[in-house]
């Protein structure tokens, strides 16, 4: 793992052993936050899905050309790029076959924990593999989870692909990151797949902050004061509101009026994990949106 990683990731463990421990943290969250049941176990159960395809995705990208992933760090340029059919460089690869197997899949884990979304479900037009791949590309350019899906048939196809995407961008993200020279990016998009953050951290050792892509569950560093979405640095934009454990911040820009959750790792107390941290802090996305902030 690169150097500059945050201290708290720097402990080697293999995709398997991090994604069960994931599973765990659920389990056991869901055991702390009654509340929350409902919500840990959709994720748990997503979680458990793409875990398990991951584990059978072979390597999707080819690492090769050094010199040109520095200057794609130089130039802001994401590591990843989409192609379906092809394997060359650094393009994200899917079989159109396994990748409809695991949309039906999470489809399926969506109806069953929302029962009401099951009407919806009947009015979709089975896409066929090679549109599924298609749809995937779309997520893939847009940049972005879909927080808030349309309560639609469309939206539920494209909340399910997005979905299925996250286990071939993970493996992705696994094999190139710790290659990067993070030193070489200040962006507040991710250096792997140009996705935008919706999770941060406070490094334990110096209060660093560190930045976690919405999709790929990247880390790269990033400076305090200054917001990753619009880059403003005018401190009158930019504010943030603890929790009364002090352990969570909601940062808030007033200028583009995203937010953005943070945990201080230097009042932690627990091993952390950041995919966890992300469902059990929902409250955290409740409270921001309310008040008129997106992620």
């Amino acid at each position: 793992m690169a150097e500059n990683a945050p201290s708290c990731l720097r402990r080697e463990v293999t995709m398997r052993e991090k994604d069960q421990q994931v599973l765990v943290a659920l389990a056991q969250a869901r055991d702390e936050h009654e509340e929350l049941a409902g919500w840990l176990d959709f994720y748990r159960a997503l979680a458990a899905v793409q875990s398990e395809a991951k584990a059978q995705i072979a390597t999707t990208v080819e690492v090769h050309d050094e010199i040109a992933m520095r200057q794609r760090l130089e130039g802001g340029v994401p590591q990843l790029t989409f192609d379906p059919w092809t394997a060359e460089g650094r393009q994200l690869t899917i079989e159109p076959t396994t990748f409809a197997h695991l949309v039906k899949d999470i489809m399926g884990i969506l109806m069953h924990h929302n029962p009401d979304w099951a009407e919806m479900s009947e009015a979709i037009e089975e896409p066929t593999a090679e549109e599924l791949v298609k749809l995937a590309k779309e997520a893939f350019d847009r940049k972005a989870q879909s927080a808030q899906t349309e309560l639609s048939a469309s939206g539920l196809m494209t909340l399910a692909v997005e979905f299925a995407l996250v286990p071939y961008l993970e493996r992705a993200a696994e094999t190139l990151m710790p290659r990067l020279d993070q030193s070489l990016w200040q962006r507040g998009y991710c250096p792997l797949c140009g996705a935008t953050p919706d999770f941060a951290l406070l490094d334990e050792e110096s209060g660093a902050r560190y930045l976690m892509c919405s999709r790929c569950n990247s880390q790269w560093r990033f400076v305090r004061l200054r917001c990753p979405f619009c880059d403003t640095t005018d401190h009158t934009k930019l504010q943030y509101y603890l929790s009364d454990d002090e352990v969570y911040r909601l940062y808030v820009c007033e200028r583009c009026k995203h937010y953005l959750k943070t945990i201080d790792l230097r009042k932690v107390r627990k091993k952390v994990l950041l995919p966890v941290e992300r469902i059990v802090t929902v409250a955290m996305d409740v409270a921001a949106q309310e008040k008129g902030y997106v992620v």
